[in-house]
């Protein structure tokens, strides 16, 4: 959208209801938002990861490498459940913001770990404080909007699921993903929606 045009709507805004411009947006709900020199949109959440890992005593301990620990399930079983969820319950809450918002590379450790949330086991309490010990190890990271601007844009849908694939109650995982805009490398895009679902029941029948 060109300045003009953006004038223009501004202009008809102000005749129907009270608005003041604050010019180029920076900050928005814990988001820090920037154009690069091509003129793409970065956000991020540093400070709010920062302020996170602060918040449960995180700030100082050693980063890590990896969101989750691959033997995360084997390791759960037999694992003490926790005597109050209610850190538990914060943590999640404030990393499920960061997934959804800025970090799509943690969303799937932190929906696994959600999962967990009314009755929370050491195990999980340990990683649950991974995924921030990753972020803070990755709080420079930025999500970068990019679109190919010579390209229409155009909505693409891709669905899938698997088959019993979780170990510890045999349900299976579902998801999907919805893409705007194509980038100039064409095996690319934005994505503007997913989601990652689980069934209420197991299916015990399969052709």
């Amino acid at each position: 959208m060109n300045p003009d045009e953006i004038d223009r709507i501004e202009k008809d805004l102000k005749r129907k209801i009270s608005l003041s411009s604050l010019g180029e947006v920076t900050h928005f709900l814990g988001i820090r938002i920037a154009k690069d020199e091509d003129g793409f949109y970065c956000m991020d959440q540093k400070a709010y990861v920062t302020k996170l890992a602060k918040q449960f005593g995180l700030d100082q301990a050693k980063v890590s490498s990896i969101p989750i620990d691959v033997g995360y399930y084997r390791s759960r079983t037999g694992s003490k459940q926790l005597a109050d969820n209610k850190d538990y319950r914060s943590i999640i809450g404030a990393l499920l913001y960061v997934a959804v918002n800025t970090r799509p590379d943690v969303a799937a450790s932190v929906a696994i770990l959600a999962r967990q949330v009314s009755e929370p086991t050491e195990v999980d309490w340990v990683e649950v404080k991974r995924v921030v010990r990753y972020l803070q190890k990755t709080k420079d990271y930025r999500l970068k909007l990019v679109a190919n601007r010579d390209e229409p844009l155009r909505l693409v849908g891709f669905c899938d699921a698997d088959w019993s694939s979780d170990t510890t109650d045999r349900k299976s995982n579902s998801g999907y993903i919805f893409q705007l805009g194509q980038l100039a490398d064409p095996g690319c895009s934005g994505a503007c929606s997913c989601r990652l679902s689980r069934p209420g029941a197991v299916c015990l029948i399969s052709e």
